[in-house]
């Protein structure tokens, strides 16, 4: 029998194509998988035959047998290998795993949202159109690696005990990255990203990310279209500020600004500020001060005010260079020097690559030193120079879910003058999900609790403060359940805040027994601008069926039941008014005029203390009722005789003014401070040095 050439024959093993064949060479056996070509093969073909490999003959369906050149899917055990050649791209849509994986240069696999795949064992990716959208997992028993000349995309990845090297182009997660073993940066930095729709986030659950990583930062736009303070903090261990340059800005910084004693006069004028708390006893805005240069390394755990555009794309989202900051992280000093109401506030950061949880940060017992106020502060920039303060503590606040993301500063207070705690964040503090932030809130809060919003009407900026009822909670401040007021809010917005102790609180708790008793609430409204400001109480709930909430006006006698449907009550005010306007009475009777008690609403802050007697007191009297309250200061010993006096007139319901000391002996001291058209009077211990 002669064999035509080009032929074959089944059965029989040919010795020459064209030539004859041997009858005892007959093949022995069953067929399992034959193969027919009508044309000749690519030398990728064939190689591509020689393993477990994608034609997509039937589907773009990765689990179909009949779209893979053994007609079995890849394995655990097994190897898979996708060219660009079938016209069929695969698609995982259901749980796969696969030993060694290679995507082929112009291959597209797509895995689709929420979907896992497993590796046991290497990655080798050389497509660019990779972007896995679901959860990948490098489980293998022995250490893994990413081989290719194209940077892989990861939505979730999770990087098993043995860890994972980048030995390939690179690498970046949009979600999550989930550190069960090591995970080792190559020559190009993985990269985790920051859109609009999310940053990516680290879980460290016994490994650890070796190497430089690349953290980007979107900085949210808000209602602030163009410049605006942010602030800032770095999740690595040594960024230099310049980190936060981007396609049209960069870092500018003048230590001029720190010593000018007309500081908004300086050029050029810094765009960053770090906070310095011993600065800032007779005012919270002589705190910022500038860095040294662009390149002074980021503090972890320290926050810094930006003065910066919000992002619009990747040319314009700023990243962090580094090694990622992990474990244990001390703060700087939280100190308190002044002991006045401007005193007391470090600007920190959050230092992790992942968001920080404030009620995990409550939850752990002594994690929140005891001078230190349970409340977090979040500016919110909504302008150039506006912005006002998100408040959270004991799960209640305008701070959505307490979460302080990664990337961001924030304010806490120190209130014990001459205290010098640190607090020390940990990893039990960071949150180690992707899912709705108030997961970890078991139950509905059933707490009683209303929201005083107070809005520049013309601007539409609103600024809030929080009133609510748990058990424990007093009307005196609580460093457990009451939250201060940073400061003032900028250009536009106004400011409300609640006073209790003479301490300006954005978030006050009291006793659900005094809804029983019909409390009065002083609040402290400041405008920074003249028209039409509106309060409204918002957000009510579980407050006794019908109970009105009674806001009185002692300048204008009116009261207005703001729990009344669509209730609120427009004023105007001039913005150097800081006196006691308005007091809210929750429940009883309708109130009169002579129900509001100006001195509830007195502040009386008096420093340095202790002073030397070289040097002057310098007194502060704030919400007095009227411009015209008259204000006698008398200064006595520790045998009550009088030793200095001055009688004041306020202005803008406020009297400021230093008192001379020059003469006296070192001892104790009692400063009187008594208003007398309402009776009120305060009184403060005064050391003299």
């Amino acid at each position: 029998m002669v064999i035509a050439p080009g032929g074959f024959l089944i059965g029989q093993d040919q010795d020459i194509v064209g030539g004859g064949f041997a009858t005892t060479q007959s093949l022995a056996g069953r067929v399992g998988q034959l193969v027919i070509y009508g044309s000749a093969l690519s030398t990728e073909r064939i190689a591509l035959e020689a393993r477990r490999a994608w034609t997509g003959d039937v589907s773009t369906a990765w689990a179909n047998t009949s779209n893979w050149s053994t007609f079995a899917v890849p394995s655990a055990t097994t190897d898979g290998y996708v060219s660009s050649e079938p016209t069929n791209q695969p698609t995982i849509s259901a749980a796969a795993s696969v030993r060694h994986l290679t995507l082929g240069a112009g291959s597209q696999l797509k895995l689709n949202s929420g979907t896992p795949l497993d590796v046991k064992g290497n990655l080798t990716n050389h497509s660019f159109s990779t972007d896995l959208q679901g959860n990948v997992s490098f489980s293998g028993a022995a250490a893994q690696q990413l081989f290719g000349t194209a940077a892989i995309g990861f939505i979730n990845l999770t990087v098993g005990t043995a860890g994972l090297t980048d030995a390939g182009a690179g690498m970046s997660i949009t979600r999550l990255l989930t550190l069960t073993g090591n995970l080792t940066a190559g020559a190009t930095p993985p990269v985790l990203r920051s859109t609009a729709s999310g940053t990516a986030m680290v879980v460290n659950n016994g490994g650890v990310a070796n190497g430089t990583m690349a953290m980007q930062r979107f900085i949210t736009q808000g209602t602030a279209v163009g410049l605006g303070y942010r602030h800032m903090a770095s999740p690595m261990q040594a960024a230099a500020l310049s980190d936060l340059n981007f396609t049209g800005f960069s870092i500018v910084t003048n230590t001029g600004f720190n010593s000018s004693p007309t500081p908004l006069t300086v050029v050029p004028y810094p765009n960053v500020f770090a906070f310095a708390e011993n600065l800032t006893s007779a005012d919270f805005g002589k705190g910022y001060q500038s860095p040294s240069s662009p390149a002074s390394l980021m503090i972890p755990g320290k926050g810094y005010s930006v003065y910066m555009p919000p992002s619009t794309s990747a040319t314009s989202t700023p990243d962090f260079i580094g090694s990622l900051n992990n474990g244990p992280i001390n703060s700087e000093t939280l100190t308190n020097t002044g002991g006045t109401a401007t005193s007391g506030w470090s600007l920190l950061g959050n230092p992790y690559p992942a968001p920080l949880d404030w009620n995990l940060v409550r939850a752990i017992p002594g994690a929140i030193p005891a001078e230190m106020s349970h409340a977090v502060h979040v500016f919110k920039s909504s302008g150039s120079n506006t912005g006002t303060y998100l408040t959270y503590i004991n799960g209640v606040g305008t701070l959505p879910g307490g979460l302080i993301p990664a990337g961001q500063g924030f304010f806490v207070r120190n209130t014990v003058a001459g205290s010098t705690p640190v607090f020390q964040f940990t990893n039990a503090m960071r949150a180690t999900t992707y899912t709705n932030p108030t997961h970890f809130r078991a139950a509905p809060d059933a707490r009683p609790m209303l929201t005083l919003a107070l809005t520049n009407a013309a601007a539409d900026l609103t600024d809030q403060a929080i009133v609510y009822f748990e058990d424990g909670a007093t009307a005196g401040f609580d460093r457990h359940f009451d939250a201060p007021k940073v400061g003032r809010s900028l250009e536009q917005s106004p400011t409300i805040s609640l006073l209790a102790d003479g301490q300006e609180l954005a978030i006050s708790g009291m006793s659900p027994s005094a809804l029983n008793s019909a409390p009065a609430l002083p609040l402290r409204v400041l405008t920074n601008v003249g028209g039409t400001h509106v309060l409204r109480a918002t957000n009510l709930r579980g407050l006794p069926a019908g109970q009105p909430l009674w806001l009185m006006d002692a300048k204008t006698g009116t009261v207005t039941d703001l729990a009344a449907p669509d209730a609120s009550y427009t004023f105007e005010q001039e913005t150097t008014f800081a006196g006691a306007r308005f007091t809210l009475h929750i429940g009883g009777t309708k109130p009169s005029k002579s129900a509001l008690t100006a001195a509830a609403a007195l502040t009386l802050d008096a420093f340095p203390n202790p002073v030397a007697a070289s040097s002057a007191l310098h007194v502060e009297l704030r919400g007095l009722a009227t411009d015209a309250d008259v204000v006698n200061a008398t200064l006595v010993d520790a045998l009550g005789r009088t030793v200095r006096q001055m009688t004041l007139t306020a202005t803008g319901g406020t009297v400021v003014r230093d008192l001379p000391l020059t003469g006296l002996v070192a001892g104790a001291y009692t400063l009187h401070v008594r208003v007398p058209a309402s009776g009120a009077q305060l009184n403060r211990a005064i050391v003299v040095q």
